[in-house]
């Protein structure tokens, strides 16, 4: 089952006036995209994540 087609089912009315249509949005991610062009290399976000969150600290006692 793909997205775009079952999602209108799960819609509040209250908050219809405020709903992206959901194949205009996706043409304008994949303009984006095609417009940003190929990267060389991903940037790796998990390496950042890991180094900041194990990174030692000296404690002055």
């Amino acid at each position: 089952m793909r997205f775009g087609q079952d999602y209108h089912r799960y819609q509040v009315p209250e908050w219809a006036t405020f709903y992206v249509p959901y194949l205009s949005l996706k043409r304008l991610f994949n303009k984006a995209v095609r417009i940003a062009g190929p990267t060389k290399q991903q940037p790796n976000f998990t390496a950042s994540i890991l180094s900041t969150a194990f990174t030692t600290k000296t404690i002055n006692s």
